[in-house]
């Protein structure tokens, strides 16, 4: 069965949606990210897995990019969690994890990259 989410064009429908609550600011991050991601002319979707999920599979024309977005990754558990999905994809587009953080950021050994969300939206 395949995953839906639902994310709108204009991220001030979230805030109704959600009763301005600031408790769920991840989804308001893959809000953007969607946002951003359509923007620069992909076709946005959720990728399906076994265990889990990939927030976003992104495509245009040939190109294909898998994008993870969290508010945070300092702790273990957490990374480790962001990280298993795309660690589990067996091609070679590009991996991306984008998070509020400004630690650990670079290139993970199994070529995953995690990256700031603000430093990916003004590049």
């Amino acid at each position: 069965m395949a995953h839906r989410k639902f994310h709108a064009e204009d991220p001030g429908l979230c805030n109704i949606a959600n009763g301005f609550s600031s408790q769920n600011y991840g989804f308001q991050l893959e809000n953007v990210v969607a946002n951003e991601l359509r923007r620069r002319g992909y076709n946005v979707h959720v990728g399906s897995l076994r265990g889990g999920e990939i927030d976003f599979v992104a495509q245009r024309f040939d190109r294909r990019i898998y994008i993870q977005v969290t508010g945070t990754m300092l702790e273990e558990s957490t990374r480790a969690r962001e990280l298993a999905p795309l660690q589990s994809l067996s091609d070679a587009f590009p991996k991306i994890v984008l998070t509020l953080d400004r630690f650990r950021l670079g290139t993970t050994s199994d070529g995953i990259e995690i990256r700031n969300i603000v430093d990916w939206l003004l590049g």
